[in-house]
């Protein structure tokens, strides 16, 4: 156990390691049975080693100790694990000197919180660490109390530090957190390196204009970067330092390439609107008098847009995204065909559209995307003399 009471305060084994005088003292007081179980209240000793780290044990076994249980548990756990239990304590301690700050507190029944924080007379946080080993049912059981007791609380997840796209990419614990958590965020520390991620989800839903098509990206996942000594408790949740101005960044690129596309969307759907009213006129007045098309192959409404029609930056914007997006294996050659038989005028208005997306890179890197679809299109054509260096 990595805490017993002494005269009605808290006292932890590893800061009686740090001077010799408070062992001593412990050590006797041990001795005189006024050392007491943080748990049930029984009698406990003091125990240091040379090979094991301090630690406090009952003087007698006591199988109802749930302390002790959680003492035990606590030994099959990782050495990391307890040097990021330990570090985020320290951290706590300095970030908040006026808060109350317990190792392995008991909040709820038939469990001991990690970390648990109290600001004030009534504000108290629960502060988990968990690595991908916690069961579905457990990570319920635990957020359950704690919602029914009214206590706050949040997860930080031991594992490695990577880029996530979806939470389909995460295992089970991280994936929870992020659709259930109250603002779909996630914390990771890396085992290793000790260093801090954060992660949000965003769950908006970006739908075109008058259709129930959703506007596809490559994720839907913001990560954060940072340290731990940039963990804060902000809105009852943790948060790091800078990661609110970051993330809204993040989102609003995401929402200004919707609005984007949205707008190319709603201008070719006008378009086609307007090639159909026209052609529909076209139909009526290209009646002979036998009641017999001129040329119904050329007539017809499925083959005005694409095939006797010069394509305009607009087709040429729509067919980019769609290849550069990979939606159809197709799409390539076509617009390779097209471009080999295309007018001067045609095939300039595909060059202005890949001078647009390359000056765009600066602003938005995303869409570097898009001027590698246009200069493979080139070099494929045998047009590579257009390339911008």
């Amino acid at each position: 156990m990595e805490k017993c009471i002494f005269k009605n305060k808290t006292v932890y084994a590893n800061n009686v390691t740090k001077h010799f005088i408070d062992e001593k003292l412990i050590r006797e007081a041990g001795g005189k049975n006024q050392l007491l179980c943080y748990g049930c209240g029984q009698p406990v000793t003091y125990n240091r080693g040379e090979i094991r780290k301090a630690y406090f044990s009952h003087k007698k076994d006591h199988e109802k100790c749930d302390y002790d249980k959680y003492s035990k548990l606590c030994q099959n756990r990782s050495e990391g694990w307890h040097k990021i239990k330990e570090m985020l304590y320290q951290h706590f301690v300095h970030r908040y000197p006026n808060a109350e700050i317990e190792k392995s507190d008991k909040l709820i029944p038939n469990h001991w919180t990690d970390i648990s924080i109290t600001l004030g007379t009534d504000k108290k946080y629960a502060i988990e660490i968990a690595d991908k080993r916690i069961s579905s049912k457990k990570l319920t059981d635990i957020c359950t109390v704690y919602k029914n007791n009214s206590i706050i609380f949040d997860w930080i997840v031991l594992d490695k530090v990577t880029d996530l796209q979806t939470d389909m990419d995460a295992y089970y614990i991280k994936r929870a957190r992020l659709n259930e958590s109250a603002n779909n965020t996630l914390i990771v520390v890396d085992i290793d390196d000790l260093s801090l991620a954060m992660y949000k989800m965003d769950i908006n839903k970006y739908i075109y204009t008058h259709t129930t098509i959703e506007h596809s990206f490559e994720g839907n996942i913001f990560c954060y970067k940072t340290t731990v000594g940039n963990l804060i408790l902000k809105d009852d949740s943790l948060s790091t330092e800078g990661f609110d101005e970051k993330y809204a960044d993040w989102l609003n690129c995401r929402k200004s390439e919707f609005e984007a596309e949205n707008g190319i969307r709603q201008e070719r759907s006008l378009r086609r609107r307007e090639k159909s009213k026209n052609n529909n006129t076209s139909v009526k007045s290209g009646v002979l008098q036998n009641n017999h098309f001129k040329n119904p192959s050329r007539l017809n409404p499925r083959y005005h847009g694409r095939v006797y029609t010069e394509w305009s930056e607009v087709d040429f914007r729509n067919i980019v995204v769609s290849i550069a997006k990979g939606q159809s294996s197709y799409l390539l050659k076509q617009v390779e065909g097209r471009l080999k038989q295309a007018g001067s005028s045609e095939f300039f208005a595909f060059i202005s559209l890949y001078e647009k997306a390359k000056e765009a890179v600066k602003e938005k890197p995303y869409a570097q995307q898009y001027v590698d679809v246009f200069e493979q299109i080139l070099i494929n054509i045998g047009r590579d003399s257009y390339l911008i260096r």
